[in-house]
């Protein structure tokens, strides 16, 4: 089996487990960065989630470049405790997949953890590492990933929600694709 055709049949596990599909703008890379931004998009295309969240240090300056947030947006914004309260019942022992999962559970972990708060106890599936053999051994970025999965990826880049549903489209591109493969069978 070449490794699109793994990656098929890892979208299509994944889809009978009725996931979720989460992604986070954050004030950096490190650490201690802090969710900024989240969304959690449903298997039918609808947004479940979708807030901007004040972190409790400043954002720097390159991280605002990249997700194009304002400081003006992020102090208008709650903080992750409230996000949180209303986050936490819909990830609990959910599936939830991202693109490049480590990264966004480890800054909802960290931002729980300042907060107090308990992390999410869900389950993490990743679309970088669904696709990383089929993209030469590297994790791909998400242009690149919708590209090898033959999904349509958002136009707005580095924002949460749209980069949310760019990761449902990704899932659902690869198992249409290997119901293709194998001749229309479901």
């Amino acid at each position: 089996m070449n490794p699109l055709e793994r990656a098929m049949k890892w979208a299509r596990s994944v889809l009978m487990l009725h996931p979720v599909f989460v992604d986070t703008e954050t004030t950096g890379l490190g650490e201690g960065a802090e969710v900024v931004e989240i969304a959690v998009v449903g298997l039918e295309g609808e947004t479940i989630y979708h807030s901007l969240v004040c972190p409790v240090e400043p954002m720097g300056e390159s991280a605002a470049e990249i997700n194009g947030i304002s400081l003006d947006e992020l102090a208008l914004a709650p903080p992750w405790y409230r996000v949180w309260w209303e986050l936490r019942p819909i990830l609990w022992d959910r599936l939830a997949v991202a693109h490049n999962a480590a990264f966004d559970r480890r800054v909802i972990e960290q931002s729980c953890r300042r907060a107090g708060e308990e992390p999410p106890a869900c389950g993490w599936e990743c679309t970088c590492e669904a696709l990383k053999a089929a993209n030469g051994g590297h994790w791909p970025r998400l242009s690149v990933a919708a590209e090898l999965a033959g999904a349509r990826e958002s136009t707005e880049r580095h924002r949460a929600l749209a980069d949310a549903h760019t990761v449902r489209r990704i899932v659902l591109a690869l198992a249409e694709r290997e119901d293709l493969l194998l001749g229309g069978a479901a």
